[in-house]
């Protein structure tokens, strides 16, 4: 009994003092520190000069180094550019990397002649629509016609491919059944090539362009979207710009396409709604530029993807589209201008 009792003890006492030699618990770890970049100016005019301000944990400091995210060059002092563009920066302390800022630079360009018109037509569609494929194959057709003069984006309701965004533009437009096609923003047809034929024509004949647009894409592996804008204005006034990605060769078992596979959906809109980013009032013979950025869900082929960017104009209180483009992610496009007319 007794050898028991000092056993006993014995292992108390071992465990009292494995305990007191114990490591003693650190702390818990110290948060990171949020490092944030801020400008004095989200857009300038060429020449204009943008400071800095580097933010740890809400505090200014002044040992971080802020440099372009594009190129990795240092910035020392202020910047300022004379070339139109969209320049990201980002700073760094500490090991640590701020989020990027983002500051456009808007520059006056030489007029050289009219700006190359696209309208942009919306085709209001389903997968369950048996009449939907017949539009299909007369935009086509119109296509044919009018070579590079349409941009396209199908806005499915009520099936498998529908997005709010979709059902928002159809509200707007007031569709309440379809098939139908909306010519930049304005005019709303149905299913007869003539109606199609001539909605076009209006557009491109009565409406020319007041704006040139350019765009490029980028897409890193793992990286968001980055789909840049550069709008060039032959008119003042007071521009938005729209941004959606679409997508080509969908797959729908069931549908009424002949071969199942759906193009130009709707996918999502970039930055903002069907409604777009405001511009401001933008005066002539100046460029304006725009970055858009989303992530893009890997169920997505990106390979079939298109950036779709166009700009809203007012005229007599009607706002409507004045031009459109449409490239793949990671392509790009110039300003492009209407042929010379012949002598």
């Amino acid at each position: 009994m007794k050898r028991l009792m000092l056993c006993g003890l014995w292992a108390a006492a071992a465990l009292a003092a494995a305990a007191g030699c114990s490591e003693p618990e650190e702390p818990a770890g110290t948060p990171p520190v949020e490092l944030r970049l801020e400008a004095s100016a989200e857009r300038v005019a060429a020449g204009e000069e943008v400071a800095f301000t580097v933010y740890a944990d809400g505090e200014p400091v002044t040992d971080a180094t802020v440099r372009r995210a594009d190129t990795g060059a240092e910035l020392a002092g202020n910047f300022s550019a004379d070339e139109a563009g969209c320049y990201r920066f980002v700073a760094e302390r500490e090991g640590m990397r701020s989020d990027e800022t983002v500051v456009a630079v808007n520059a006056p360009f030489e007029e050289e002649g009219s700006f190359y018109r696209r309208v942009l037509v919306q085709k209001f569609t389903g997968t369950w629509c048996i009449y939907c494929p017949q539009m299909t194959s007369l935009l086509d057709q119109l296509g044919e016609e009018r070579p590079d003069r349409m941009v396209h984006m199908s806005v499915h309701i009520n099936d498998g491919f529908s997005i709010t965004d979709g059902t928002e533009l159809a509200y707007t437009f007031g569709i309440m059944g379809i098939p139908q096609a909306v010519f930049d923003y304005r005019s709303v047809e149905s299913s007869r090539l003539p109606d199609l034929r001539s909605a076009l024509d209006t557009e491109l004949g009565s409406y020319p362009a007041r704006c040139g647009i350019a765009l490029r894409t980028e897409r890193s592996a793992g990286g968001p979207l980055r789909i840049e804008a550069r709008v060039r204005c032959s008119e003042e006034g007071d521009y938005q710009v729209c941004c959606a990605v679409v997508e080509d060769s969908l797959y729908s078992e069931g549908g009424t396409a002949p071969d199942h596979l759906y193009h130009h959906v709707l996918r999502r809109f970039v930055g903002a709604s069907c409604l777009g980013l405001s511009l401001g009032r933008c005066e002539r013979g100046w460029e304006y530029p725009l970055l858009f950025e989303c992530t893009l869900p890997e169920r997505w082929n990106t390979e079939q993807c298109r950036a779709v960017v166009y700009v809203l104009a007012e005229r007599n209180g009607e706002r409507y589209v004045t031009n459109a483009v449409s490239v793949p992610l990671e392509g790009s496009c110039g300003f492009d201008r209407e042929p010379a007319a012949e002598a």
